[in-house]
């Protein structure tokens, strides 16, 4: 937990979009793809039935912004009547302890993503 507070602080300072800050991005997704294949942790039980609640909670989101994604994809692009979820964020991100905070948020959840 640490390390992940650390390498939050240190990525979290370079600017958006930098290179910096992109091998920052990319370099816990390369660990954490490491791990998973060659020398996956000890996984926990799964719940035998997921709440319906927990299923709809999870569903709108991933629902909507596919469907943001795609619509920009399909010939929209980014502007600003059909902004990409990066652009929606850069405003929050821009900011460099919010920036951190996201990254450290975002480790802990890649983390226990890998977990299970």
């Amino acid at each position: 937990m640490i390390g992940a507070v650390a390498f939050a602080m240190a990525t979290g300072g370079y600017p958006s979009f930098s290179p910096e800050a992109e091998v920052g991005v990319a370099l816990p997704c390369i660990v954490m793809l490491g791990i998973v294949v060659f020398s996956p942790p000890e996984r926990r039980p799964a719940p035998r039935r997921i709440p319906a609640v927990g299923w709809v909670a999870w569903s709108v989101p991933v629902v909507v912004f596919s469907a943001l994604e795609l619509v920009n994809s399909l010939g929209f692009d980014s502007a600003p009547e059909h902004p990409t979820w990066s652009v929606l964020m850069d405003p929050v991100l821009a900011w460099p302890p919010a920036r951190m905070v996201a990254i450290f948020l975002w480790l802990v959840a890649g983390w226990e993503l890998v977990r299970r």
